[in-house]
C-alpha cells in the first residue's frame, strides 16, 4: 500500500434488504528512527539523515592514554506514531573501553552490545538520550583508533534502522 491517509468502506445488507455503510479512516505510515550523535557539548550530526552506515552521522574525538572521549546519542522517533526503538552497538577492545549509559546514568553496555536495549515508547518527535564514553587504555599505539556504530531499529519495521558512528583515537 502507499503511504498516507486511507478510508476503508464496508457495506452490509441484512436478510430484509436493509443496507448499512460504515467508513473508517486510517493512515499508512512507516517507522522512522533518527539517530543523531554529538561529541561533548558539540552540535548533533545526523539530524534528518537516515542510513545504516553512519555516513554523514559521525563524530570523532581523541584522548591520551588513560583518558576518555564522551559522545551523546540522541535517538528520535520521526514516525507519525508512537514507537519503541531497539539500540545495538559494539563494545570494548583490549585498547579501548566503551561504556553506554541511559539517561539515568545506569550502565546499559551489556544490553546495547546484545542488541536488547529498548527505549521507552517514544511519541512522534520524542527523543531518548544515551551517553557513550570511550576510554583509551594504556595499550594503543600513537596511531591507534576505534570506530564504533550505534544502530536504532524500530520494533515494528526492522528494515528502517538508522546508524550513527563515533571514532576515538589516541593522542
Amino acid at each position: 500500500a502507499t503511504l498516507g491517509p486511507k478510508t476503508l468502506t464496508v457495506t452490509t445488507t441484512d436478510g430484509a434488504g436493509n443496507a448499512r455503510v460504515l467508513n473508517r479512516t486510517y493512515t499508512v505510515a512507516v517507522a522512522r528512527p533518527d539517530a543523531r550523535i554529538r561529541r561533548g557539548a558539540g552540535p548533533l550530526a545526523g539530524d534528518g539523515i537516515y542510513n545504516a552506515t553512519g555516513a554523514g552521522q559521525t563524530r570523532a574525538g581523541s584522548a591520551a592514554r588513560g583518558h576518555s572521549v564522551t559522545f551523546y546519542a540522541s535517538i528520535q522517533n520521526d514516525a507519525a506514531f508512537a514507537e519503541t526503538l531497539r539500540l545495538g552497538g559494539a563494545g570494548s577492545t583490549p585498547r579501548f573501553a566503551v561504556v553506554y549509559r541511559n539517561p539515568a546514568g545506569i550502565n546499559i553496555t551489556n544490553q546495547v552490545i546484545a542488541g536488547t536495549y529498548t527505549t521507552p515508547n517514544l511519541a512522534p518527535g520524542g527523543t531518548h538520550q544515551m551517553k557513550i564514553t570511550v576510554t583509551v587504555r594504556n595499550t594503543p599505539p600513537f596511531t591507534g583508533s576505534l570506530v564504533r556504530t550505534l544502530t536504532a531499529t524500530p520494533t515494528t519495521h526492522p528494515a528502517m534502522a538508522d546508524t550513527v558512528r563515533f571514532v576515538t583515537s589516541r593522542t
